[in-house]
């Protein structure tokens, strides 16, 4: 768990999960945007970075979700091929990252007591 890494220091990565919470929906609203408007290379740099935030945060399976489609969309741009299945990307790097956020609050509950 990242918190180990932390050498234990839990109130810092009581903040860290606040950081988190608002870049990673940056990120992901990027990615999202990038997508729907064909700004391919704003989709890869976002969902890089949200793949690298979740890696910090140690949030395994959206690090895993979000590097199988890093590869996939590398992949289609590499073949010119166009990319038609990113609402699917989309909703399951949604659902995974709420499912992050949600487990963080189950293991840290007063993460919403601390000022931003």
């Amino acid at each position: 768990m990242a918190i180990k890494r932390l050498r234990g220091k839990r109130e810092l990565y009581l903040k860290l999960i606040e950081v988190f919470r608002s870049d990673a929906w940056i990120q992901f609203r990027n990615f999202e945007s990038g997508l729907q408007q064909n700004e391919i290379q704003v989709a890869v740099n976002s969902l890089h970075t949200l793949k690298g935030l979740a890696g910090t945060m140690g949030t395994i399976a959206l690090q895993e979700l979000t590097t199988e489609i890093e590869v996939q969309l590398k992949q289609a741009i590499a073949s010119r091929k166009e990319v038609t299945n990113y609402q699917v990307w989309i909703k399951d790097i949604e659902k995974s990252l709420n499912e992050a956020l949600a487990q963080m609050e189950i293991m840290f509950p007063q993460v919403h007591k601390i000022a931003k």
